[in-house]
């Protein structure tokens, strides 16, 4: 096995999404609350955002919005962690959150070229 799928990050992120995918969101969510209290070096905004794409491709899009939502909780003024709530808003079909979210994230950095190219085309959808 890879030495960094052993580390104490990839373990805890691995962990996590067992949670979210065997108990459901709200248990993931508890779960996810208690590491980052305890332990916030082991899941910062990074990991936690790596957690939320891990449910995305899983399917879990519920559980992965609220993994998002608990991220911009934690890093309100991240141009990334906005960015990707509104991806895990659009996979949901919430199109208008994720134009808000995606606005947020261009208003924290005007360079994060892939919100504001996803304001161009959800402003005019093909």
């Amino acid at each position: 096995m890879d030495a960094h799928l052993r580390t104490p990050t990839e373990i805890a992120r691995r962990q996590l999404a067992r949670v979210f995918l065997r108990q459901g969101a709200e248990a993931g969510l508890r779960r996810l609350r208690e590491v980052q209290r305890s332990s916030p070096q082991i899941l910062g905004e990074s990991l936690t955002n790596l957690l939320g794409y891990h449910l995305l491709a899983q399917g879990e899009i519920a559980a992965a919005v609220e993994v998002f939502r608990r991220n911009v909780e934690l890093h309100p003024e991240s141009s990334n962690a906005h960015n990707s709530l509104a991806e895990g808003y659009l996979h949901a079909g919430d199109v208008e959150r994720a134009t808000d979210s995606y606005r947020r994230s261009v208003e924290l950095d005007r360079r994060n070229a892939n919100s504001r190219w996803m304001l161009t085309q959800l402003a005019c959808p093909s």
